[in-house]
């Protein structure tokens, strides 16, 4: 999977994690694949990084990204002391999946977004395992944004990405056939974790509704499928 005149790789091939690990080092920018769309990304400590993503996008001002992680215990060290429990409980049992959550954050990270007095930042952890695969390699968060000018529809496959962003010089294309053979899938479902019940601020591939029911009746332990199942 090639653009002619770009840097560009399929995701899938055995060198693919390596060089991705390397641009990202490089604080340069990754375009990745996701479970819903493709992204642009970079590492979350770069606030270069973050600056070089809104001037690609065309964002005149600060707002905030989604961030990348492998697991639900990689949020938990950015977390405020009042986020409330039982939304990460509920990511607990839901991750992966295409649902970013917006949760309190301690302090005012390169992609979280002041409200009032406070922080908050959205995190997702992606049902692609490639992807997570990338995560675990680099062990910090990815910050991710849809790949497209501010205003425009994403682009959603890698002929597009290329002729739109493949003369930048610090943008490495990975590609996914799996992802562009798919039928257009819905953008990640974006939600308010802040609070509990959770609010749905996007709608999308997830449905949250009776998220609340669902923690508070509690997991099935394995013995209990079992023996519903015999």
């Amino acid at each position: 999977m090639r653009v002619a005149g770009s840097r560009c790789w399929d995701f899938g091939d055995p060198c693919a994690l390596d060089l991705a690990c390397r641009v990202l080092a490089a604080h340069q920018v990754a375009v990745l694949p996701t479970d819903t769309l493709y992204g642009f990304s970079v590492p979350g400590i770069s606030a270069a990084g973050v600056r070089r993503l809104m001037q690609l996008k065309g964002i005149p001002g600060r707002r905030g990204f989604v961030c990348l992680v492998g697991r639900v215990e990689d949020v938990e060290p950015y977390l405020a002391p009042d986020q409330d429990p039982r939304g990460l409980d509920f990511l607990r049992r839901a991750w992966p999946a295409p649902l970013t959550a917006v949760l309190r954050v301690r302090a005012p990270l390169p992609w979280a977004e002041p409200v009032e007095s406070r922080w908050t930042a959205a995190f997702r952890v992606p049902a692609h395992p490639r992807l997570r695969a990338l995560l675990d390699r680099i062990a910090t968060p990815l910050v991710s944004t849809s790949v497209n000018r501010s205003g425009c529809e994403p682009l959603r496959t890698l002929e597009a990405i290329g002729r739109e962003f493949g003369r930048e010089p610090d943008v490495w294309m990975f590609g996914d056939r799996g992802l562009e053979s798919r039928r257009q899938q819905p953008g990640s479902t974006v939600a308010d974790f802040t609070t509990w019940p959770p609010r749905v601020l996007r709608p999308g591939a997830i449905a949250l509704e009776g998220a609340a029911d669902a923690l508070d009746a509690g997991p099935t332990s394995g013995s209990e499928r079992s023996s519903k199942g015999s």
